[in-house]
């Protein structure tokens, strides 16, 4: 690990940049931006890799979400899948995903709706109009899990 360190920083020294930690905050919010030696162009994936293998996704502030939209965009539109966190004090308070992603959890909430309502009627019994709305928004997301579970159970009186 202090060999890809000790990499980085060279790189980073030979890319021209004097002050390491300007230049990571430079480059660190998007991988893609290259740093130019020459005709040689080296990515910042070598400081990702060694620096934030095994850490949990980085949270972007809403002033570099703002700044950096146009590029997220244009990251979604050429397959990145990858979700980016945003929030404020680097405490995550949203997730931006492609809209490909978010079709595939609503479709996958909308399965697993349909599939609790067939195990319903396998039973012999029919899901309720207003159980059934209350699944349809969770599917839709608008409602958490748990919201959608308590709103169902206070529906049928379970505690």
């Amino acid at each position: 690990m202090a060999t890809i360190g000790n990499t980085v920083v060279s790189v980073r020294g030979l890319a021209g940049h004097e002050d390491i930690a300007a230049a990571l905050r430079h480059h660190g919010r998007d991988p893609h931006r290259p740093n130019r030696m020459g005709s040689c162009r080296v990515r910042t994936d070598v400081y990702r890799f060694g620096y934030t293998i095994g850490m949990v996704m980085e949270t972007l502030s809403v002033r570099e979400a703002r700044a950096q939209l146009s590029v997220l965009l244009e990251r979604f539109r050429h397959g990145d899948r990858r979700p980016v966190l945003v929030g404020s004090h680097r405490k995550t308070e949203a997730v931006l995903v492609p809209v490909a992603v978010f079709e595939e959890l609503t479709a996958e909430r909308s399965r697993s709706s349909a599939q609790a309502a067939t195990s319903v009627r396998v039973e012999g019994q029919e899901p309720s109009p207003e159980a059934s709305a209350i699944m349809d928004r969770w599917a839709r997301g608008e409602i958490s899990t748990a919201q959608m579970r308590e709103q169902v159970r206070a529906l049928h009186g379970v505690a």
